[in-house]
């Protein structure tokens, strides 16, 4: 209508129409800005909102990520990967996309829905196969024990005799007019390059048993340090002991310099009681120390009558 009024056709315009052009105009104009006004109001309301209370989920995707977060699973989406223009994430081990709170789950031909309890079921159940996965990996330190030096120096030798012949014939192909990149060229850098990874391979072999040899060495060198310094302490006891019995040997007492009557007179002369035959008969020291005694009793007596005579 507004076009019908003010095009002008024929030259005729109906009074007043620019003004209610205008006022019509000015109309729309306010009820866009109003309308934009409450728009960003409201979303003012919802970040705010956001803010104040972060754990409640806004959509269905913050409730995926909430539950991913409770069950301890990655959820993320997965760059520049989308089907029928949604963009694919990954819940664990599985891929999905969501559209209008539904979670499709990528099968084997086919997206299936499926339920965000089911999710959480398949992603764990996921994890809990790939724990139990055997996995191997190959380590070159248990290879090692199985394989024989010898064998590995007669494969070095032949590596390096392969290299020297494909080396000449590469040369001789590039003499003969061969460009770079023929086929025949690429085969033997191919073959080269097959030989010089198994060189590699048994540098890496070699270093790891000179590794294994030294700490070898060490640890046996430790163990032998340990029973010489045991050595070294037993030989100072013993020579301690020595020492002792050479002392002991080399003690005189000072009854050795008494002159004491032969072993005839004192039996004949002592008392039983200071003689007592039943032990000194058998025993020395006892002998010694029973004719100190009588020495002593004779000493004392021989004094008294020299004071008294």
């Amino acid at each position: 209508m507004n076009r019908a009024v003010s095009s002008g056709v024929g030259g005729y315009i109906q009074p007043g129409a620019r003004e209610n052009i205008a006022y019509l105009t000015q109309t729309e104009r306010r009820k866009d800005f109003q309308y934009e006004a409450m728009q960003e109001r409201r979303d003012a309301e919802t970040v705010a909102t956001r803010g104040f209370n972060t754990s409640v989920p806004t959509n269905f995707k913050d409730l995926v990520q909430a539950k991913a977060e409770e069950n301890n699973i990655v959820f993320m989406p997965l760059v520049a990967k989308r089907h029928l223009g949604k963009q694919l994430y990954t819940f664990g081990r599985i891929v999905i996309y969501i559209d209008r709170g539904v979670v499709f789950v990528q099968g084997e031909k086919t997206w299936v829905p499926t339920s965000l309890q089911s999710l959480i079921d398949m992603a764990k159940e996921a994890r809990r196969a790939e724990d139990q996965q055997d996995v191997r990996i190959y380590n070159e330190e248990v290879e090692l024990d199985s394989r024989d030096p010898e064998q590995d120096y007669i494969q070095y030798k032949e590596s390096c005799e392969s290299l020297s012949t494909l080396m000449a014939e590469i040369q001789e192909l590039k003499a003969s007019g061969a460009k770079e990149g023929s086929p025949e060229v690429e085969e033997r850098r191919m073959q080269s390059c097959i030989h010089f990874m198994n060189l590699k391979k048994l540098n890496r072999l070699a270093h790891m048993r000179l590794k294994r040899g030294r700490d070898q060495t060490h640890d046996a060198k430790q163990k032998v340090d340990v029973l010489h310094l045991q050595l070294q302490n037993l030989l100072y006891e013993v020579m301690h002991l020595q020492k002792e019995i050479s002392k002991c040997l080399e003690f005189k007492s000072q009854h050795e310099e008494i002159d004491l009557v032969t072993e005839d007179v004192f039996y004949k002369e002592a008392p039983t009681e200071i003689s007592r035959p039943h032990l000194t008969n058998n025993d020395q020291h006892q002998l010694t120390l029973a004719r100190l005694d009588w020495e002593l009793e004779q000493r004392k007596r021989l004094a008294r009558n020299t004071r008294n005579p």
